[in-house]
């Protein structure tokens, strides 16, 4: 790969694309209970978010197969979930640091919730180490690569937070569903597709 950038990003692009594809292959391999499509809107939603070539030249295809079987109304479900996933920039090096793969259990519980819109109850881990009981309602998700946020709305602390899926401890979904708010809601949370601060 020469020096030249690609759609805007930086000439290292082509391998933080490739480990970012890594990356969504094995976030995706731990949410195969949820079913094949869920997972594969998921990725493609990823991708496409990113708008590089790299992934949007062989995505085309695929998502036109992929959602020619879906009825309107799926379709429209389709170009919403797109819209609730979001690309920020590479997690910094301390994060990496850090970082460690949510569980199979969590993360399908969150993909669940963050699909049908209800609401998860959630034991988080502080980056000081304390824990705490949340019910939060999961509106956006957002990668960092290799990192995963879910901006939510906390029942707790009764307002917009963003949560490192990582520090989850233990999630389970409820039957108590929510309404969408906009990503102005997270200002200044998120911030143009990326994030800015975190709880």
């Amino acid at each position: 790969m020469d020096g030249t950038e690609i759609a805007g990003f930086p000439p290292q692009t082509y391998e933080i694309l490739q480990m970012i594809a890594r990356e969504t292959e094995r976030f995706q391999r731990k949410i195969n209970a949820m079913g094949v499509v869920q997972c594969e809107l998921i990725s493609i939603a990823v991708a496409e978010q990113m708008q590089s070539p790299i992934f949007l030249a062989s995505l085309g295809s695929v998502r036109r197969q992929l959602v020619a079987s879906f009825s309107p109304e799926k379709r429209r479900q389709v170009d919403h979930l797109k819209s609730r996933i979001m690309v920020g920039v590479t997690a910094s090096t301390f994060v990496q640091a850090g970082a460690r793969a949510p569980t199979k259990r969590i993360v399908q519980a969150l993909h669940q919730a963050f699909i049908t819109q209800t609401e998860l109850e959630i034991r988080y881990q502080r980056e000081d180490g304390d824990t705490s009981a949340r019910q939060i309602a999961p509106h956006y998700l957002l990668l960092k690569y290799p990192t995963w946020y879910v901006a939510a709305f906390d029942n707790l602390r009764g307002g917009p937070r963003t949560f490192r899926c990582d520090r989850i401890l233990a999630a389970k979904r409820t039957e108590t569903s929510f309404r969408l708010l906009p990503k102005e809601a997270f200002e200044p949370s998120i911030s143009k597709n990326d994030l800015s601060v975190s709880s």
